[in-house]
């Protein structure tokens, strides 16, 4: 949240489109400097630039969002 970026679209569909930043603009208050040498080519570690407090508000957001979904058993 708060960050501006100069993005590419590398696709364009009807409900929604993916885009790769070029350069970020502006930070936002709660980026970290990634504890991983290897934060964003693994993939692993996707929000260890996030603060704790923002890890946590997203990943409850998230669960918020499954949880509204019906779940069948298996």
């Amino acid at each position: 949240p708060q960050e501006n970026a100069e993005v590419t679209v590398t696709e364009d569909k009807k409900q929604y489109a993916r885009a790769k930043v070029v350069r970020r603009l502006s930070d936002s208050p709660e980026r970290e400097t990634p504890r991983c040498p290897h934060f964003g080519v693994c993939g692993g570690c996707q929000q260890q630039h996030a603060s704790v407090d923002l890890q946590q508000r997203s990943k409850s957001a998230a669960l918020a969002r499954l949880m509204k979904h019906e779940v069948s058993e298996v």
